[in-house]
């Protein structure tokens, strides 16, 4: 999930942000309302997030889709957030509008005194304390230096390839999976593109939106070609 009009927003204000599916556009009573500093982090919180409703649509709805549809200082935004989710249960929300997040987020789901108890005496005298194997123990400065030199450059070790017929670079898995043999034509509206980059630049789309549209049955003009299938007319199509 990525957001739609993700150049257009300002690092230096505050965004109320609309995660919905397509047939939700401009209906801000459905999906989901939130604020954020840094929008594109917090969509990555919330598929961490305790709101059940929430985290369910996101499982179970491929198309779903983000769009920032305010900006501000921190008082407006909230102010904005307050007046589209007046109270709990509104659309995919289920805390009331207008709080600093997290504030509220875990709203609804408390635990029962039940489930408290259990939690309790599960987690009494295990590894607290006393009992944790490295209680009351530092590290020496010679231990730390080796933790440290041994984790020097590991997130750095991906080795990045380049596909020959998209020229699109990534790690292996990943570029395995979509491209190389499997690197296939689009056809989009109408519009033949020969591979997935080109596809991007001139429709302006992700490529997880491409992806996903040309492999549901949502969109039957949007689909993939194989690239051992010759299409006649191609590069007309394509200019």
């Amino acid at each position: 999930m990525e957001i739609l009009n993700q150049q257009t927003i300002n690092p230096d204000l505050h965004c109320v942000y609309h995660i919905r599916r397509p047939l939700h556009r401009g209906k801000l009573n459905e999906g989901y309302i939130g604020i954020s500093i840094d929008p594109v982090e917090r969509l990555k919180q919330h598929l961490r997030t305790p709101n059940k409703t929430l985290k369910k649509m996101l499982v179970k709805h491929p198309d779903i889709e983000c769009e920032v549809i305010s900006q501000g200082t921190e008082e407006e935004v909230l102010n904005m957030e307050k007046s589209l989710r007046p109270c709990r249960n509104v659309g995919w929300n289920i805390a009331e509008g207008g709080g600093k997040p997290p504030a509220g987020a875990h709203e609804g789901f408390l635990h029962s005194d039940s489930t408290k108890a259990r939690i309790s005496k599960a987690k009494k005298g295990k590894c607290g304390g006393a009992n944790h194997p490295n209680f009351g123990k530092s590290a020496s400065d010679e231990t730390r230096k080796k933790q440290s030199f041994a984790k020097l450059g590991r997130r750095f070790t991906r080795k990045i390839i380049m596909c020959p017929h998209c020229n699109k670079t990534g790690g292996s898995n990943m570029m395995y999976r979509y491209h190389f043999n499997n690197c296939t034509h689009f056809m989009i509206d109408g519009m033949f593109f020969d591979n997935i980059t080109r596809a991007i630049e001139v429709t302006g789309f992700s490529e997880k939106t491409i992806r996903t549209y040309c492999s549901s049955k949502s969109k039957s003009e949007w689909y993939t070609i194989p690239r051992t299938v010759e299409v006649a007319g191609s590069n007309e199509n394509e200019e």
